[in-house]
């Protein structure tokens, strides 16, 4: 990767290996309860508080249904006596997955671009195959991979009102590796079982 007299290229190339890219522009203030928060570290404290706190309450709003209710998820569920177990994950699925992975995928916490996994794919593969193993083995994510860089999306309306961002999170891109081959495993049981209804149009 060399490019001799384009200095443009090379720190494009640099800045993409070392996940250093321009950031969205910044909240620099939000409104709660009428009090006026523009402190940098107390608006990242009110988001983070937001958003982790959004779900729960969201759920609540949500009225019980019980298992004879037409609209039960108990309703739409096939009935089998197959177990689902995982499958060890070979190097050459993990190459496969590292050799696919766009160059442009956002990074997490870790800084380790996607660009640099893919360029040394065929270096860890192995190593990966063994900890993804590992991993399905004991029952244990490692909680690395669980930390997530939190970016709120403006969407609409007024900046200053929490309500109108939502949060993009993202993990490290090994981990996302290892999410899609979790999701394959899976995805292909439900669907060669026929576990999955068959009236279930969306997130399926």
């Amino acid at each position: 990767m060399q490019f001799e007299g384009n200095s443009k290229k090379t720190w494009q190339t640099i800045n993409e290996l070392t996940s250093r890219r321009k950031s969205n522009e910044t909240v620099k203030e939000l409104k709660v309860n009428d009090v006026v928060i523009n402190n940098s570290s107390e608006i990242s404290d009110t988001f983070n508080d937001h958003f982790s706190t959004i779900g729960p309450r969201l759920a609540n709003e949500i009225p019980p249904i019980g298992q004879n209710d037409d609209s039960s998820y108990t309703n739409f569920i096939t009935c089998n006596n197959k177990t689902f177990h995982f499958c060890p994950t070979s190097s050459n699925i993990v190459f496969s997955h590292l050799n696919k992975l766009s160059r442009s995928k956002a990074t997490g916490l870790d800084n380790i671009s996607a660009r640099l996994i893919r360029e040394c794919a065929d270096l860890i593969s192995v190593s990966l195959s063994d900890l993804f193993k590992k991993s399905l083995t004991s029952g244990i994510f490692p909680d690395d991979w669980k930390c997530a860089r939190v970016t709120p999306l403006f969407k609409q309306g007024e900046r200053s009102d929490l309500n109108n961002y939502r949060p993009i999170s993202v993990i490290p891109v090994i981990a996302k590796v290892f999410e899609r081959i979790v999701y394959d495993q899976l995805y292909s049981f439900l669907t060669k079982e026929d576990v999955i209804s068959k009236q279930q149009s969306g997130f399926r």
